[in-house]
């Protein structure tokens, strides 16, 4: 989770690499890759094809500049995302609060993650008390609809690539504590199993009081390792390089370890995806039901159906033609003439789609202003073509 990028008065970050030495120079840090662990050539294709649900997570690193992440289109192409609060017990990145407002406006799935410091940087509990607190100040709760468990980021110092010098496992499990107490949730761990065998971690000790986030770069693994202590993992991080629409730089992306019924569930939602603008309702009940608008959609056709019902316009979106796992779909809807559109899903079709293909009825005002568009996307486009296609407005 780290980058090439240093926060002020912090060295240049530098991981060590799996299986190799530690980095001994900013430079080699930077050319090994973003975060100095080895990326896959390509993604595990046995894995792309178990784990379809995605996310990144992203750091100030990830802006260019003038131009940072576009979190809108980021949720049009993943599932959910971490963003870098904290470290220590005095940083706060620059970026975090100004990401989690765009990330919330976005309705993506999302956690802050807080990068674990030797003690000479603070002791553990003072550090998880600092991230609580710069995390609620920039509006997490750990309960509110969208918000999945916090994050601890438990590997190498990422100033010299050493050990974390002073912290015990008993100190992880009393960060965590102190974390699930602040926020009513169980945090989730980043760490790695090279990391906890050369520090000498025993995270027996801790993993009862957390899920796993492992990272493992692998291009045949079908699964990660999953260290002592866990039963399972949570969240697999894969790759640093990823190239992700909407993020300016190279990034990390993730597998969740289920569908997207149940990372919803992780984020406290049920039923429609946040963004609807009212409660779903029965198409069966619906009048004046026709096909509106139609895209094709690499070999199936994107539809956007239309009705009315007591007065209010409703509207519907599904793929034809064949739908496979990691295709989602989602309505857009605009109260401004289509000058401005705000999203209503994204739905998973092997989820929470209904059984004919269409998502639940979005159920709207009755301002006749409104127009809808229907857009969906696939886990793998063609070469060199985009992920999502959008219907015309109608």
């Amino acid at each position: 989770m780290l980058a090439c990028s240093t926060p002020p008065g912090r060295r240049l970050s530098v991981r060590t690499a799996l299986g190799f030495a530690v980095a001994v120079a900013s430079a080699v840090a930077c050319s090994v890759g973003i975060t100095g662990w080895p990326a896959a050539a390509a993604p595990p294709v046995q894995a792309a094809a178990t784990f379809p649900v995605h996310g990144i997570d992203v750091s100030a690193h990830q802006n260019d500049g003038s131009r940072e992440i576009d979190w809108p289109t980021v949720a049009r192409h993943e599932h959910f995302a971490t963003i870098k609060a904290t470290e220590g017990t005095d940083y706060t990145s620059p970026y975090f609060n100004r990401g989690w407002q765009q990330m919330t406006a976005a309705s993506i799935p999302r956690a802050p993650y807080h990068f674990l410091m030797p003690s000479d940087q603070g002791s553990a509990a003072a550090q998880a008390q600092y991230f609580v607190r710069q995390a609620r100040a920039a509006g997490y709760t750990g309960t509110q609809p969208g918000e999945l468990p916090p994050v601890v980021d438990v590997e190498w110092d990422h100033r010299d690539g050493s050990c974390l010098t002073g912290v015990t496992a008993a100190n992880v499990l009393q960060f965590l504590e102190i974390v699930r107490q602040g926020f009513g949730r169980t945090p989730l761990v980043y760490t790695n199993a090279q990391f906890l065998l050369q520090c000498g971690l025993d995270s027996r000790v801790f993993a009862g009081s957390s899920l796993l986030w492992i990272a493992h770069y692998s291009s045949s693994a079908a699964s990660p390792p999953v260290p002592a202590g866990w039963s399972t993992w949570t969240v697999w991080q894969y790759t640093d390089r990823a190239t992700v629409p909407g993020v300016p730089k190279a990034t990390d992306r993730n597998w969740f370890n289920g569908d997207l019924p149940a990372l919803r569930a992780l984020a406290g939602l049920g039923g429609a995806p946040s963004g609807c603008p009212s409660s779903t309702v029965d198409a069966n009940n619906t009048t004046d039901r026709r096909t509106a608008k139609s895209q094709g959609m690499y070999g199936r056709t994107l539809e956007l159906r239309y009705g009315s019902h007591a007065g209010r316009q409703v509207s519907w979106a599904r793929v034809t033609g064949g739908t496979r796992a990691g295709d989602r779909v989602w309505i857009d809807w605009s109260t401004d003439g289509a000058r401005t559109w705000k999203q209503c899903g994204p739905y998973g079709l092997q989820g929470d789609a209904g059984s004919d293909g269409w998502t639940p009825a979005l159920y709207t005002s009755s301002d006749p202003n409104v127009r809808f568009r229907a857009c969906g996307d696939v886990l793998t486009p063609p070469a060199g073509q985009p992920r999502s296609r959008c219907t015309d407005w109608w």
